[in-house]
């Protein structure tokens, strides 16, 4: 199992196999997880580390497999680190609501808009999915994507376009970390 922990500022001491990308933090917005100009850590570890917000890899759920060999085949791997390069946190929160939908209806969701949606973006914008619901989080999902600096105009664009499908009027909390990656 891969978990992640998004840690700003200091960071306990690490398990041996630890993968660590280190951000500035460039701007907070409908939050106050963090301060523009702090340091970001994303840990990234068979170990859960008790910090940070702290989320875990799991299988890609709603999507058939037609769906996955695309999104495979055609995402965007993630990028180096550089003055370039963009990263942003959105941790999720979605209603109560939402998880009172059976999982069909969940899944309809995605069907009929989200993954439709966000499809035409997989090429330009690396994302990364951390589930957080059952680990003691404030939120249930960390959405993190990264994409060069000059696509900041698509990647606003994918987020509008998302936040125009029905799915959202389930979301509740959905702050936004925009971060330079470091390292």
């Amino acid at each position: 199992m891969l978990y992640v922990n998004f840690i700003a500022g200091e960071v306990p001491p690490l398990p041996p196999d630890a993968r660590v990308n280190r951000y500035k933090v460039d701007a907070v917005v409908g939050s106050d997880l963090c301060r523009p100009g702090t340091t970001m850590q994303r840990v990234e570890s068979g170990a859960l580390l008790d910090a940070g917000l702290r989320g875990v890899v799991q299988h890609l759920h709603y999507t058939t497999l037609e769906e996955r060999t695309d999104l495979t085949a055609r995402s965007r791997t993630e990028l180096p680190p550089s003055a370039d390069t963009t990263a942003v946190l959105i941790p999720m929160r979605k209603t109560a609501e939402w998880w009172q939908l059976a999982q069909d209806q969940r899944g309809a969701h995605f069907h009929a808009a989200h993954t439709p949606t966000g499809a035409p973006y997989v090429e330009t914008i690396f994302r990364k999915l951390y589930h957080a619901r059952y680990l003691g989080s404030p939120y249930d999902f960390l959405t993190y994507f990264e994409f060069a600096r000059a696509s900041e105009g698509t990647f606003r664009e994918l987020l509008a376009a998302l936040r125009a499908t029905p799915e959202w009027a389930y979301v509740e909390a959905e702050p936004e970390v925009w971060m330079t990656k470091l390292t």
